[in-house]
């Protein structure tokens, strides 16, 4: 939900969810601490393209609501 116990990927984490909940604005201190885990640069813009991609289809499909007919994933 969230969190990881490999620093390397919680410092993912929290770059994404701080686009997610912050309109797409990243901290230069969480974006650096990134980077400091190992992660590129371009691996952050790609992760960035990522959250966009599910964010757009997110508001495409509530827009035009969408019927799903896949089953409901089982809770965690």
């Amino acid at each position: 939900r969230g969190t990881s116990n490999d620093p390397k990927l919680q410092a993912l984490l929290t770059v994404v969810k701080e686009q997610i909940c912050d309109l797409g604005n990243v901290s230069d201190a969480s974006w650096q601490a990134a980077l400091d885990a190992g992660w590129a640069d371009a691996q952050l813009a790609e992760s960035t393209l990522i959250v966009a991609l599910n964010v757009f289809t997110n508001f495409f499909n509530r827009t035009v609501k969408t019927e799903f007919d896949l089953q409901a994933a089982p809770a965690l």
